[in-house]
């Protein structure tokens, strides 16, 4: 998904550039004028998605360094994390002519976490209510960080940055001991007391790591600044030892966590007030009049345009007969979030009174998000697993637009109807052959509520970056098995979007005259 948001930043600085290129250099900021200068301290919080790859390699068993068991679950195991992410920012910048210079520190929590049956390296067994666990979570994320910028124009900015970077993680394991036919932890009798062997441990540090990465932002006002923004970021490994060697039990088991992180994200920040100006420069200078001192753009008409992004869900299954997925206890709570790409169009009408823009659209999207709480598997001969996988196939909005009219630039908020295409399915195999299930597949109803920013590009054409959040509710799915009755759950599902697209509007001057 993370290449859909890349391309789409890519596509904004190519038609920014496109755009201030293109204008006349002799109608620019005239020479010597004062402009809204970029130093200065400034505020602001963020709003986006986290997308974590963790990856946990088992490197001894027991007493052993290096043992690893026969017929294991996966060793390496991947567990990819996802959700959405709030933030804050606090940073200073200095402008130096064209470019601008700064530092800027920031803090995001998200709620990232995935849970896989069975304890890499080691035994695991399908078998409701007797499997080990283990999983890895994220809780926040922080960072110091270098800015080096080009203003694109005096109102655009195109920047890059780096630095140090820490997040907090969360591991834990958990062994079914004496429940399960096969297990890690072994079972104990002891007299008076009974059998004994589950155990679990979990542990939270914080990592250090570097991060780097780049965006756009905007000067929508005097001191009010929009940015999207995409990072990468690597955090180093961390070793763990669980379940240490006592007089009854032996199911030590010593791993490593890797562990690298993409967000993206839509800021607004506020710059605080400074006497500073800049000048304009000379001309031949390749900055183009500021986009808020455009006279005269309308943004009423009709348009239409294409839009690709990524989407990712928070989907929540309670499973009520406990044969749904671990910790198969009924009534508990699993996680199958899911992401992907998108991929769709969006039509709409625009009315501008004043500074303001009202505003109706109509989206729909084709997506590829998947997600499974990964398989509880046993050795031969029994070859039993088991996978729940939901999926999003496509989603469509209908919503109204408020949005603020900043000469070529609109920043702009949303809210109405959602609809989404939603399948959860089951992947069942015993002694090797796969025992057919039918899938519960619907169609969602919910809201949606968003925010986005859309600058023009060209007489009829604009661009825009956009982040949605979705949410439908709690409705109830069943998965069969041949052979048994429907196995019923409740899922909870919240879905979130964010895109890049491009509008064509029709002869907005002819159409405003209509009004």
């Amino acid at each position: 998904m993370m290449r859909f948001v890349l391309a789409g930043l890519a596509v904004a600085v190519s038609l920014a550039g496109r755009s201030a290129a293109g204008a006349d250099l002799d109608d620019g900021v005239p020479p010597g004028a004062a402009v809204p200068t970029w130093s200065g301290f400034y505020l602001g919080a963020g709003l986006g998605g986290r997308w974590t790859d963790a990856e946990w390699t088992t490197t001894g068993l027991g007493e052993d360094e290096t043992a690893v068991a026969p017929f294991a679950t996966s060793n390496p195991a991947g567990f990819g994390l996802s959700g959405s992410r709030t933030s804050v920012f606090l940073g200073h910048n200095w402008q130096i002519s064209n470019w601008v210079l700064g530092v800027e520190a920031d803090l995001g929590w998200g709620d990232n976490g995935r849970r896989r049956i069975g304890i890499p390296g080691s035994l695991a067994v399908f078998a409701p209510g007797l499997a080990d666990t283990a999983s890895v979570k994220d809780a926040w994320d922080a960072s110091l960080r270098a800015r080096l910028g080009y203003l694109v124009t005096p109102d655009l900015l195109l920047y890059a940055t780096g630095g140090a970077s820490w997040t907090r993680r969360d591991v834990s394991a958990s062994c079914a001991g004496p429940l399960a036919p096969v297990s890690l932890c072994p079972p104990f009798l002891i007299p008076g007391v009974g059998v004994v062997g589950n155990r679990s441990q979990s542990a939270s540090e914080i990592v250090a790591g570097w991060t780097a990465g780049g965006g756009l932002e905007w000067r929508l006002a005097r001191n009010w600044l929009l940015r999207g923004e995409y990072r990468y970021s690597e955090y180093q490994s961390a070793d763990y030892t669980f379940f240490g060697k006592t007089d009854l039990n032996e199911e030590l088991v010593r791993f490593t966590v890797d562990q690298q992180a993409h967000t993206a994200y839509l800021g607004l920040s506020y710059q605080f007030p400074t006497a500073a100006v800049a000048s304009a420069p000379a001309p031949g200078a390749t900055l183009a009049p500021a986009a808020g001192q455009e006279p005269g753009y309308d943004w009423t008409g009709f348009y239409v345009g294409p839009h690709i992004g990524g989407v990712w869900t928070d989907t929540e299954l309670t499973d009520f007969t406990g044969a749904l997925a671990p910790p198969n206890i009924p009534g508990s709570r699993s996680r199958v979030d899911a992401d992907g790409f998108l991929a769709g169009g969006q039509l709409g009408f625009n009315y501008q009174a004043g500074a303001w823009v009202l505003g109706i659209e109509a989206q729909g999207a084709w997506a590829n998000a998947e997600g499974s709480i990964l398989p509880a598997s046993s050795p031969p001969p029994f070859e039993a697993s088991f996978r729940v996988s939901s999926r999003i196939d496509w989603l469509a909005t209908v919503t109204g637009r408020v949005g603020l009219a900043l000469g070529s630039t609109l920043p702009y908020v949303k809210g109405g109807w959602a609809l989404a295409g939603e399948s959860y399915s089951g992947d069942l195999t015993l002694l090797g052959a796969s025992i057919p299930t039918t899938d519960a597949n619907d169609t969602r109803s919910g809201w949606v509520i968003g925010a986005g920013v859309e600058w023009t590009i060209a007489d009829r054409w604009s661009a825009r970056l956009e982040y949605s959040f979705m949410d439908f509710g709690t409705e109830t799915r069943s998965i069969t098995a041949a052979g048994t009755p429907p196995t019923p759950f409740d899922v909870d599902l919240e879905v979130h979007t964010f895109a890049f697209g491009v509008n064509y509007r029709f002869s907005p001057a002819a159409i405003a005259r209509m009004f």
